[in-house]
């Protein structure tokens, strides 16, 4: 088996072998043995929650939790929701994360945002690179 790193797992397997925010192209080649060997486990469509769940080690990270099901993926997608998407300005604006701007693609691109905004003003929280506690 051929090892695989973790932008691989990520945003090749977990994200439908979409680019990372930061690359060009996709995780994975397009054809070849690797894929081909892939292919039953790479999602054919992106969960957007994967976002809410997935952690870098950063205090700006989700928090690692243990998920055995739905219940507790939906669980911890709606806490990451509540930590990031944050109403400002008295209620003007809405606060989130730059996960959101990032994998925009993931939440329907700026009009996916804009929806889940509500009509209010997003302006983008700075991102703690620094170590989670």
């Amino acid at each position: 088996p051929t090892p695989l790193t973790l932008n691989q797992i990520e945003n090749g397997l977990l994200r439908s072998n979409r680019p990372a925010p930061y690359h060009r192209s996709a995780s994975l080649p397009a054809s070849g043995p690797l894929l081909s060997s892939l292919g039953p486990y790479v999602s054919p469509s992106v969960d957007f929650r994967i976002h809410g769940l997935l952690n870098c080690g950063a205090e700006s990270c989700p928090p690692v939790v243990a998920l055995s099901g739905e219940a507790d993926v939906e669980d911890a997608w709606r806490a990451f929701l509540e930590d990031n998407v944050v109403d400002a300005e008295g209620g003007k604006e809405v606060r989130m994360s730059m996960i959101f701007k990032w994998y925009a693609v993931d939440f329907g691109g700026m009009r996916g945002l804009r929806e889940m905004a509500a009509g209010r003003r997003i302006t983008w929280a700075e991102y703690d690179w620094g170590g989670a506690r």
